[in-house]
């Protein structure tokens, strides 16, 4: 009883610990300070945070430095080593891999297109003369495919423990494409299912099987599975705050199913950070690994975001430490992997609590760069672009008309700053680059707000000369963008579309919901919003892009930009073809 009592309070006492102190003189490969203070800020986080479990690992060369587990796996359990995270989008490193070890075999090639394997893949382009996209586009989000299809993303657990790749459903029907191959980073988890199903068609067999030969029995990772199981006692619980609940069952099985544990994911960024080496072993050619860390050709609308296949380089934050990561999210449950192949070394972050979708990017650059230090002697530092105040006026011709996905901006030139119709003003810190700020006090003065410190505003021309820009975070996420455009009429077959929209074929795991469509002469735009409901309610308002009588695209740039709206005329009125969703007018 007493020993209990004391690891209790030790336990409620952690938070309450100082920071570990670096030790003077500093010594090389000493990697006790780094691992005490990893402990120290991950428990730090995880009390601030409110988390109810946190699972993480580093590795070094072909060791694991250190592997913890804080908090609970449910109400009644303590969260330990063997327990199950879903991983999210941290799947689509493992199909990636898998893409990768098809090429290694000479089965694909991955510049050629995805259309050459799946000839029964039925692509419409946004513009009559734009190409299919490539394997590789698809694997580092150019591909120019809609981000996702809402109908039937999420579906009933009996549905997806049935080990049916529901997914393949994808070949029959018309895919109408968000964009030119190549022209803009644009995250698709469609694409990433196109993967899957090429993966199986070249392989002959199942994408769980193929993993199983290639990637998990080798790097005995025997807890790790695409598919979701019913009833396994090692799985941990999902929260939301302190309440337990039941994860999302997706369809997208090659974009974001993977289940594992952190004992099988040290093994997996050992196997990465050591370019497919595992336990003396070549999984994969060291050659297929550096495909993999390869920055990617990047477009004018990238700026400086740099990606990899399908790994983000997080250059803007330790510019020396070269660290390739890439996050997860199936809500409540988050995942997180960062490898710095210079260095041979990985870390794996992993909780069951619905949060931040940076909070363990953040926390794993943060324990990772202390690991670099000690391994190389050298601190991670950060890049700061040295702007000086420019001495021409030129950043003043940015100002114009832009559309973005929520409506007109409107850019004009002041003395200082670039004034929008916005609550915000765009400060030059260079001809093309701008801070963020918002306006106070009858908006006469640019205030600092922290949650937008990082925020940039950049300015580019396309190929034929039109302005547009982006607005972003840290050079990573791109938020906004914006495109310089002229006001046209809005048809009359569109305004007469105004009204609410019922859906035809949901199901009671259709998170679509208030789908309407409206029109502000003001603006002369139709404007489409929903709401998506989640673990939480989301709306959305975009303004539409009219191609056509009968077709119109989401407008905008990147992630969920580009959908299609389809128009079919039916015997009893007209039917909206919406992200695999038909919809009919109240």
């Amino acid at each position: 009883v007493l020993i209990c009592l004391l690891f209790f309070l030790s336990d409620c006492l952690s938070t309450q610990k100082p920071e570990p102190k670096k030790p003077s003189p500093f010594v090389l490969g000493d990697y006790s300070y780094p691992i005490q203070r990893a402990i120290w800020i991950a428990e730090k986080i995880f009390e601030e945070s409110k988390l109810q479990g946190l699972a993480f690992a580093v590795t070094n060369e072909n060791e694991t430095l250190l592997v913890k587990t804080i908090g609970k796996a449910s109400a009644k359990q303590k969260l330990d080593l063997n327990k199950k995270f879903y991983l999210g989008s941290v799947s689509k490193v493992f199909t990636a891999l898998l893409i990768l070890k098809l090429v290694e075999e000479g089965k694909i090639f991955l510049d050629k297109p995805i259309t050459l394997y799946l000839k029964n893949l039925k692509l419409i382009p946004r513009n009559k003369k734009d190409p299919p996209p490539t394997i590789r586009q698809i694997l580092y989000h150019h591909s120019g495919l809609p981000s996702d299809e809402f109908s039937s993303f999420v579906n009933d657990k009996n549905v997806v423990l049935s080990k049916t790749n529901f997914y393949h459903t994808l070949l029959d029907k018309e895919i109408y494409m968000a964009d030119t191959p190549g022209k803009v980073m644009s995250y698709s988890n469609l694409g990433y299912s196109l993967l899957g199903i090429l993966i199986e068609k070249i392989s002959n067999k199942t994408i769980e099987e193929y993993a199983k030969e290639k990637l998990f029995i080798p790097l005995k990772m025997h807890d790790t599975s695409y598919y979701y199981k019913e009833n396994e006692q090692d799985f941990s619980k999902g929260f939301y705050g302190s309440k337990e609940i039941e994860p999302m069952y997706i369809r997208d099985l090659p974009a974001g199913s993977i289940h594992s544990n952190i004992k099988d994911m040290q093994n997996f960024v050992k196997f990465l950070a050591n370019k497919g080496k595992f336990q003396g072993k070549t999984i994969f050619q060291t050659k297929t690994i550096q495909e993999m860390f390869q920055i990617q050709k990047a477009s004018s609308y990238d700026f400086d975001f740099k990606i990899a296949l399908p790994f983000w380089i997080a250059h803007n934050v330790y510019d020396n430490m070269h660290l390739y990561g890439h996050g997860g999210d199936v809500p409540p449950f988050h995942a997180y992997i960062g490898v710095n192949p210079n260095q041979n070394q990985g870390i794996v972050l992993l909780t069951n609590t619905f949060s931040s979708a940076s909070l363990l990017e953040n926390l794993g650059k943060e324990i990772l760069s202390k690991f670099f230090e000690a391994k190389t002697g050298n601190k991670p530092f950060v890049k700061v672009a040295n702007f000086k105040k420019p001495f021409s006026k030129n950043w003043q011709n940015w100002a114009g008309n832009y559309l973005t996905s929520s409506g007109w901006l409107n850019l004009e030139a002041k003395q200082n700053y670039l004034k929008t119709n916005q609550n915000v003003v765009f400060i030059p810190e260079s001809e093309n680059e701008f801070l963020y700020k918002v306006r106070f006090f009858f908006e006469l003065i640019p205030m600092n707000i922290d949650a937008i410190q990082n925020y940039r505003v950049k300015f580019n021309k396309d190929k034929q000369n039109k302005k547009f820009f982006a607005l972003t975070i840290l050079d990573k996420f791109i938020l906004l963008y914006g495109q310089e455009k002229e006001k046209k009429q809005v048809p009359k077959i569109w305004k007469d579309r105004v009204g609410k929209y019922k859906i035809l074929n949901a199901t009671n795991k259709s998170f679509l919901k208030d789908f309407e469509i409206s029109y502000n002469s003001s603006d002369e735009l139709i404007y489409l919003s929903y709401k998506i409901d989640l673990i939480k309610t989301i709306p959305f308002t975009i303004c539409v892009d009219i191609f056509s009588e009968n077709l119109g695209y989401t407008e905008g740039l990147g992630r969920n930009s580009g959908l299609a709206l389809v128009w079919e005329k039916t015997f009893e009125g007209e039917v909206l073809h919406f992200s695999g969703y038909k919809l009919r007018k109240n």
